[in-house]
């Protein structure tokens, strides 16, 4: 997150516009959310909104559970995982080798592949 975005609107909407951007470019982005993420309702905005921006941008349904993330290794699906935001505890696990979350078991199963994860 830029320190100069100040408000949940413009917060909202530089999020958006970056993933617009990677679709406008003819990329096939898979939003992968947490758990929590997918749940919560928080300061950055409310559940509803980010899970019907990021299916409405990508025009793909959202990885958010274990069960989910699970073929993204043996499908070869990603070329590559991009992690924005990570969290302090996300990175703790990735890092521990912990792979409890959709993020977390999406990330060892797209590194087995020997594929690229950008933090």
């Amino acid at each position: 997150m830029l320190a100069t975005l100040k408000t949940k609107e413009k917060n909202q909407n530089y999020k958006i516009f970056k993933i617009e951007n990677l679709t406008s470019l003819g990329y096939d982005v898979i939003p992968i959310m947490s758990e929590n993420a997918f749940s919560f309702d928080t300061r950055f905005g409310e559940a509803k909104f980010w899970q019907d921006e990021f299916r409405r941008i990508t025009k793909n349904d959202i990885i958010h559970t274990i069960k989910d993330a699970e073929p993204i290794g043996p499908k070869k699906l990603l070329d590559i995982l991009v992690i924005a935001p990570c969290t302090g505890n996300t990175l703790a696990k990735l890092s521990n080798g912990i792979s409890d979350t959709s993020v977390t078991l999406a990330t060892k199963a797209h590194l087995r592949n020997a594929r690229p994860v950008v933090i």
